[in-house]
């Protein structure tokens, strides 16, 4: 899992996936494969009404903006004092 829940409920990232994420505008956690990437970085392929699609640099697939279809979640940014 890629996530730490912490015990007043709140989540953290793994310390191996934010420094995977350093130097990135918008970093994400593909909703498929689970590696970062950088949302700023990609090529929209498709503009619609409600969403835009790109295909994922990190396992070459479609994926949409769209919230409840879970194709990335955005990563926090943080500063280093938010880890333990």
């Amino acid at each position: 899992m890629s996530w730490i829940v912490m015990p007043d409920g709140s989540w953290l990232l793994r310390p191996e996936f934010q420094h995977a994420a350093e130097g990135m505008g918008s970093p994400v956690l593909c909703g498929k494969c689970g590696k970062v990437y950088d949302l700023q970085a990609v090529h929209v392929t498709q503009r619609y009404a409600d969403c835009s699609m790109w295909r994922t640099p990190c396992c070459d697939r479609e994926a949409d903006d769209r919230p409840w279809k879970g194709d990335y979640t955005p990563i926090p940014q943080h500063n280093d004092e938010d880890y333990p």
